[in-house]
């Protein structure tokens, strides 16, 4: 409730409606009546204006709301974005990190840019990477051949390595 507005209108009673309106049965339809011209609560027609809708984000997600003016009409636009970590979000980052490692080992060889590569990987509390991240990255480093050897697999002494949350990531280019 905005109270500075309300209390104009329901004198004496606006704690009571306050109160009416946070404990609604129904505060979706209580809004959406609310929005459609207003709704009666304990006799006093509250309007749009007499209310404050407050977003409370999820755990997990993030929002942000914009307001925008278009033909002398303010919106409100809220963009809602799923921050969880999914196995197939993890597969992907770490098949963008192993890219980005061995496309700099690649200019580290000076190779030329049509050069085929064969390259193997080790991975160690590492996320379980998916198929189609695995050739993913076989086709960005233009490996004619590609492995990813299974956990617990141990890499050559020579192997390139890097870590990145928590996983490390041994590879070899050939």
């Amino acid at each position: 409730p905005n109270f500075r507005a309300l209390a104009p209108k329901a004198r004496a009673e606006v704690n009571n409606v306050a109160n009416a309106i946070r404990t609604a049965e129904d505060p979706v339809a209580l809004l959406a009546s609310i929005n459609d011209g207003g709704a009666e609560v304990l006799g006093v027609l509250v309007e749009s204006g007499d209310v404050e809708v407050k977003r409370v984000e999820r755990e997990g997600f993030a929002a942000q709301t914009v307001e925008l003016e278009t033909q002398g009409e303010q919106l409100h636009v809220s963009l809602v974005l799923d921050m969880n970590d999914t196995p197939a979000l993890l597969s992907k980052g770490m098949a963008r990190d192993i890219v980005r490692r061995v496309q700099a080992k690649r200019k580290d060889l000076n190779l030329e840019i049509e050069a085929t590569i064969d390259l193997e990987v080790w991975l160690k509390n590492a996320p379980d990477m998916q198929a189609e991240d695995e050739t993913w990255v076989a086709t960005e480093t233009r490996s004619a051949g590609c492995v990813f050897h299974p956990e617990g697999a141990n890499p050559p002494a020579g192997a390139e390595h890097f870590e990145v949350d928590g996983a490390t990531v041994h590879f070899t280019v050939k």
